[in-house]
């Protein structure tokens, strides 16, 4: 999971960065959509942890 590590730091940076910039309900809503919807980027990341291990689940 530690080569993950990364990605998801870059990530979050990302996605806390353009949160803060939206400055409309639109550019909100945009925001949703691209990290947090069905093909969202989080909720790519957090299905690709069915691919990890057992025993490294716990600590991701």
């Amino acid at each position: 999971m530690t080569e993950n590590m990364p990605a998801l730091e870059e990530l979050q940076t990302r996605a806390q960065e353009e949160l803060a910039a939206a400055e409309t309900v639109e550019a909100t809503e945009a925001w949703f959509r691209d990290y947090l919807g069905r093909n969202g980027a989080i909720t790519n990341f957090l299905r690709g942890l069915s691919d990890l291990p057992r025993e490294e689940r716990p600590a991701a």
